[in-house]
C-alpha cells in the first residue's frame, strides 16, 4: 500500500514489510519509535504524517543502507588487517553512530556485527597491557642490576620488542609508555651517576656516546622532522663535549653515529620530495576542481549545484597543500568561480521570495473563500466551488512554509466541516426514507391482510349463496330469489377477482420493495 492510498498511518504501517520491523513501533499519533532492547535503550526515529510519509520513510531507509554499506566495508577491512586492534576507535566511533542516529532497518543485525569486533579488539588491547606490563616488570628487576652494558643492550632488545606491539587504549597506552619510560630514565640516571664517580673517564664517555648513538637510532627513524632535525645537528657538538674514549669503541659509535645521521638526511631529503611531488599533484587536482566550478558556474538547478559546490569545497580541503607560490592564486580562482554562482543563485531567491509573498496572499483568498462556503446549505453549488479551490491552490504555486502550512490546515479544515455537513445531511434523508419506505411496508402488510380477509369473507359468501340456490323450494318468489341469488354469485366473482388482482398488485410491491 501506498502513502496516497493509505487512510491511516496505522493501515500504511501494517500493510509494510523490512527486515527489523518488528524492532519498531509507530503510534496513531505517527511517532515512529525504535523499541528498548537489550542493546539499546528505547528512542524516538521519526514523526510521521501522511504528507511527509513517502520522504522521511525513504530517506531513513536510505541513511540505514549506508550505515549497513560502512559496516560491510568494515567487515572486509576486518578481515584484511592483521592489527585489529588499530579498528578499535572506529569500531566504536560507528557504535555511538548506531546508537544515536535516526534510521530505519535491522539495528540489531549492525550492533551485533559491532559488538562482537568490540569484544575482540579488547581482548587484543588486554593481550597488549598484559605483554607490556610483563616488559615493564622485567626491566623493574632488570635496572637492579650493576651490569650497565648488559642492562642496555636488554633495554635495546625492550625498546624493539614494544614498538613492534600495537598501541592498548589510549589512556592506559600513555601511562604504560610513561612507567617504561620513567624506568629507563631512573636507569640511565643510575647509569650516570654511577660513572660520575668511577675514576675511568674514558668508560664513563662510552656510556654516554652509547646513550647518544641509541637516541641517534630513536631519531633516524623518527617523522618528527623538525626535532630530530635539532638532535642530530646539536648531537656533534654534544659528541665533543663528552669527551675521548677507547679508540675502536669511539670510531664504530662515530661511524655509526655519522651513518645514522646520513640516513635520517636523506629520508628527510625524500621526503621533501615526495611533498612536492604531491603538492604538484594536488596542484593538478584542484585546478581541475577550478575547471568544474567554471562549468557549473551558469547551472540553475540551484539545490543541486549548491551540494556540488560543496562537495567541490570539501574534495579542495581533502586534497591538501599546493606549492606555496599558487596557493592564494588558485584558491582566489576557485572562489570566484563558485561567487558566480552563488550570487546567481541569491538573484533567483530574491525573486523567489517575492514570487512566495505573492502565492501566499492567492492562498490567503482562497481559504477566506473556503472559510465563507463551509456553513453552506447549497450543497452542489458549494461541492463544485471546494473541488475548484482545491484545484486553484494547487495551481498557486509555493509560499512561505510556516504560513503555507497555517493557510493549508485551515483551507482542510473548512473543507472537512463542509463535507461533514454534507454527509451529515444525506445520512439524515437517508434515513427519512428508509422511514418511509417502512412505514409504507407496513401499510402494505395491514392492507393486504385486510384485502386476503376480505376474499375469505367473499368465498364464504360464494358458497353460500351456491348452496341456497341449489336448494330453492318451489314457490311464488322462487324464480325471483334464483335471479336475487345469481345476481349475488355474479357481482361476489367480479368482486373477488378485483380482490385478487389487487393482492397481487400489493405482492409484487412488497418483492420489490424487498428486493431494494
Amino acid at each position: 500500500m501506498s502513502p496516497e492510498q493509505a487512510t491511516t498511518l496505522l493501515d500504511w504501517w501494517q500493510e509494510q514489510l523490512f527486515d527489523g520491523k518488528s524492532l519498531f513501533a509507530l503510534s496513531a499519533e505517527g511517532s515512529l519509535t525504535l523499541k528498548e532492547s537489550s542493546l539499546y535503550p528505547s528512542r524516538e526515529i521519526a514523526q510521521l504524517n501522511l504528507q511527509n510519509l513517502s520522504v522521511t520513510v525513504a530517506t531513513l531507509q536510505k541513511k540505514f543502507d549506508e550505515a549497513q554499506l560502512k559496516i560491510q566495508e568494515l567487515q572486509e577491512e576486518w578481515q584484511q588487517t592483521e592489527e585489529k586492534v588499530k579498528l578499535h576507535g572506529k569500531v566504536q566511533r560507528y557504535k555511538e553512530y548506531l546508537l544515536k542516529a535516526k534510521l530505519i532497518g535491522n539495528y540489531e543485525s549492525l550492533l551485533q556485527v559491532l559488538i562482537g569486533f568490540e569484544q575482540e579488539t579488547k581482548a587484543l588491547h588486554e593481550d597488549v597491557v598484559l605483554k607490556k606490563e610483563a616488559i615493564i616488570k622485567q626491566l623493574a628487576i632488570l635496572i637492579d642490576g650493576g651490569n650497565f652494558k648488559a642492562i642496555t643492550e636488554e633495554i635495546k632488545v625492550m625498546n624493539e620488542a614494544w614498538k613492534a606491539m600495537s598501541n592498548a587504549d589510549y589512556t592506559r597506552n600513555d601511562k604504560l609508555w610513561k612507567q617504561f619510560e620513567s624506568l629507563k630514565n631512573d636507569f640511565f640516571e643510575k647509569k650516570k651517576a654511577h660513572f660520575a664517580n668511577q675514576e675511568k673517564d674514558y668508560i664513563n664517555n662510552l656510556d654516554y656516546k652509547m646513550e647518544l648513538v641509541e637516541k641517534a637510532r630513536q631519531w633516524s627513524v623518527s617523522e618528527n622532522w623538525k626535532d630530530a632535525t635539532s638532535f642530530f645537528n646539536a648531537c656533534i657538538e654534544e659528541w665533543k663535549k663528552i669527551g675521548p674514549t677507547m679508540y675502536e669503541k669511539n670510531e664504530s659509535l662515530w661511524t655509526e653515529l655519522m651513518q645514522l645521521k646520513t640516513d635520517f638526511f636523506n629520508r628527510k631529503k625524500d621526503n621533501y620530495a615526495k611533498i612536492e611531488k604531491e603538492q604538484t599533484e594536488n596542484l593538478t587536482k584542484k585546478l581541475a576542481l577550478i575547471d568544474q566550478a567554471i562549468a557549473l558556474q551558469q547551472d540553475t538547478n540551484w539545490n543541486e549545484t549548491t551540494q556540488k559546490m560543496q562537495d567541490l569545497t570539501e574534495q579542495w580541503k581533502r586534497i591538501g597543500r599546493v606549492p606555496s607560490e599558487k596557493s592564494d592564486e588558485i584558491w582566489n580562482a576557485f572562489s570566484a568561480a563558485k561567487d558566480v554562482f552563488f550570487a546567481a543563485k541569491r538573484a533567483h531567491f530574491d525573486e523567489f521570495k517575492i514570487t512566495l509573498e505573492d502565492n501566499l496572499i492567492k492562498k490567503e483568498t482562497i481559504v477566506n473563500r473556503a472559510l465563507s462556503l463551509k456553513d453552506s446549505s447549497d450543497w452542489r453549488a458549494a461541492t463544485d466551488e471546494f473541488l475548484e479551490l482545491m484545484e486553484s491552490w494547487k495551481k498557486t504555486g509555493p509560499a512561505p512554509r510556516q504560513k503555507n502550512e497555517e493557510l493549508w490546515e485551515l483551507f482542510i479544515n473548512a473543507k472537512k466541516t463542509f463535507f461533514e455537513r454534507k454527509d451529515a445531511d444525506r445520512e439524515r434523508r437517508k434515513k427519512a426514507a428508509i422511514a418511509y419506505a417502512d412505514k409504507r411496508k407496513e401499510q402494505q402488510v395491514e392492507f393486504l391482510k385486510q384485502l386476503k380477509e376480505e376474499l375469505a369473507d367473499e368465498e364464504a359468501k360464494q358458497i353460500e349463496f351456491s348452496a341456497s340456490l341449489q336448494n330453492l323450494q318451489d314457490g311464488p318468489k322462487k324464480e325471483q330469489l334464483k335471479e336475487h341469488l345469481t345476481n349475488l354469485i355474479e357481482e361476489g366473482k367480479r368482486l373477488m377477482e378485483k380482490k385478487k388482482q389487487l393482492i397481487a398488485k400489493t405482492e409484487q410491491e412488497q418483492q420489490a420493495a424487498g428486493n431494494e
